[in-house]
């Protein structure tokens, strides 16, 4: 089993990416979905799962057809190896955040998780996404434990996670790196 693949499969999956035991057999395929335009990083984020994987990847494409003016493009992925990330993230088959799941994603995971759901709030960045306002604790503890202050607040009723202004001016600069050409675009802060 390869640690580094297991921990790349857990960063997608905070985000969009999706672990699912499919077929007779009920083996775990994980599935990649992004915007036609995001192509190039869906690519990207196959690339480096085929990269860290031990040996050969089964790789579906596809593309999905949507109501809106562009489908998503699809990548699903089968491997054995998919087998310990799913057990962490769906214990008793039912998905679960949990802090060894985030801990084991690391910045990547963060990073991920940005690209997905994060946008920003003036100067500030707010994670979406649907996540249970527990899920948002824990999320909001883990991006704090990794040195950048996030904490959930309740506005119009709901519960939001916000990262704070001096956080976001070391959260972007630390996860640059990590973040797909095509990407960068998710970093700048849009001024009005």
């Amino acid at each position: 089993m390869s640690t580094q693949f297991v921990a790349r499969v857990l960063s997608y999956s905070i985000g969009k990416g999706k672990i699912a035991l499919k077929g007779s057999r009920k083996r775990p395929w994980l599935e990649l979905k992004r915007p036609e335009t995001e192509r190039a990083y869906l690519g990207s984020q196959v690339y480096q799962l085929r990269k860290l994987h031990p040996g050969e990847l089964e790789i579906f494409w596809d593309r999905v057809p949507t109501e809106g003016f562009y489908d998503l493009d699809r990548a699903r992925i089968q491997s054995d190896e998919l087998w310990r990330a799913y057990e962490l993230l769906y214990p008793r088959d039912k998905f679960t955040l949990s802090p060894t799941v985030l801990e084991l994603a690391g910045l990547q995971g963060a990073c991920a998780l940005w690209l997905d759901h994060g946008s920003w709030y003036g100067r500030a960045g707010e994670i979406a996404g649907g996540y249970s306002p527990h899920e948002k604790k824990l999320i909001g503890e883990w991006l704090t434990s990794l040195g950048f202050e996030a904490a959930n607040k309740r506005v119009d009723s709901r519960c939001r996670l916000y990262i704070s202004p001096d956080s976001m001016r070391k959260f972007i600069p630390a996860i640059r790196p990590l973040v797909h050409a095509s990407m960068r675009s998710k970093l700048q802060r849009k001024r009005t």
